[in-house]
């Protein structure tokens, strides 16, 4: 299973990449934290909690580098 997680990732980062829009590589910033999957490939409660937050600050520290919110949001990882 991690096989197929690997390429579909990088395929979907190869796709992105092409059409100029933003990917989070979950993978890596999830990685080990198996306690997060409720299966090794879906996220549990827990895990979709933590993907909203990496997403979340993500989108805040792009919004933020164009000048679109100043600064982060209280208890994000990426404060100013």
């Amino acid at each position: 299973m991690q096989g197929f997680v690997d390429v579909y990732n990088k395929r979907m980062q190869t796709v992105c990449a092409r059409r100029k829009v933003q990917f989070i590589d979950l993978p890596s910033k999830l990685a080990g934290q198996s306690h997060i999957y409720f299966d090794g490939a879906h996220f549990n409660e827990k895990g979709a909690r933590v993907v909203a937050g990496v997403v979340a600050d993500h989108l805040i520290r792009m919004f933020a580098e164009k000048g679109i919110v100043s600064r982060a949001a209280p208890g994000s990882q990426f404060p100013d």
